[in-house]
């Protein structure tokens, strides 16, 4: 029973080193947290950032979607004049060669 209960100094050693690496170890845990921390504050920073690039390339899109309607329409309404010129340019050139076919016709 007395070896049992007697402790030498290579057990009080091998605890000693078993509580610090274990404190060694919790204070590593304990830094590695703060870092993933800070990584992950690093990383929601990014995100928000990519979040507002996006955002602004979709109000750019809406934007260019914006004006090539306003193009296509303004083409459609050129378009429609060029047509209107050409048919009023096509009734004066008519009416002006009938007018000078009566004028030969009246002259004989």
């Amino acid at each position: 029973m007395e070896q049992f209960l007697t402790i030498n100094i290579g057990q009080i050693l091998q605890l000693l080193i078993i509580v610090i690496s274990g404190f060694v170890a919790l204070g590593s845990l304990k830094n590695e947290i703060k870092h993933q921390g800070e990584r992950l504050k690093n990383v929601d920073s990014e995100i928000s950032k990519l979040r507002d690039v996006v955002v602004e390339l979709a109000r750019q899109e809406e934007r260019l979607t914006a004006m090539d309607q306003r193009m296509l329409s303004q083409g459609q309404r050129i378009d429609r004049i060029h047509t209107i010129q050409n048919i009023l340019i096509r009734k004066r050139n008519n009416d002006h060669t009938r007018y000078q076919e009566n004028e030969e016709n009246s002259e004989d």
